[in-house]
């Protein structure tokens, strides 16, 4: 669904406030509180900004270093990975990663909608060659 502008809220006429002393009455106004909520989303565009900006790694480094060497003992069991084989593996998957969204994100706008589905990957993927459907 595509976001909406919000109408405009009717504003509240100032509090006065009457005094009065010895010469006679003194009105002042005071202006009320004013409370700001950020607008939705404005969080969500600053971690983005933040993790553009950021060239470091976003999957934690051991966490990905056990998950590499879990799947290896799945081929071949006595393995052991430098810990630059691993970091150039955890550097390819990112980036793989994060192309995988690119283009999921370019098949979502082309549908008109903001958000990516699994369709939209399951596409990307087929376009790729990498799907596991073989239909």
């Amino acid at each position: 669904m595509a976001p909406r502008k919000k109408t405009a809220q009717p504003k509240k006429a100032p509090q006065v406030r009457i005094y009065s002393t010895c010469f006679g009455t003194r009105v002042t106004t005071v202006p009320p509180v004013v409370h700001r909520k950020k607008p939705r989303g404005s969080v969500a565009e600053k971690e983005v900004k933040m993790y553009q900006k950021s060239t470091e790694n976003l999957i934690p480094k051991a966490a990905f270093a056990r998950l590499v060497k879990e799947l290896a003992q799945d081929y071949m069991t006595p393995l052991v990975f430098r810990k630059d084989a691993i970091d150039a593996i955890q550097e390819a998957a990112e980036t793989f990663i994060v192309d995988l969204f690119r283009k999921s994100l370019i098949i979502a706008k082309r549908g008109n909608r903001a958000t990516i589905t699994p369709d939209d990957m399951k596409t990307v993927l087929a376009v790729m060659g990498l799907s596991e459907d073989n239909s």
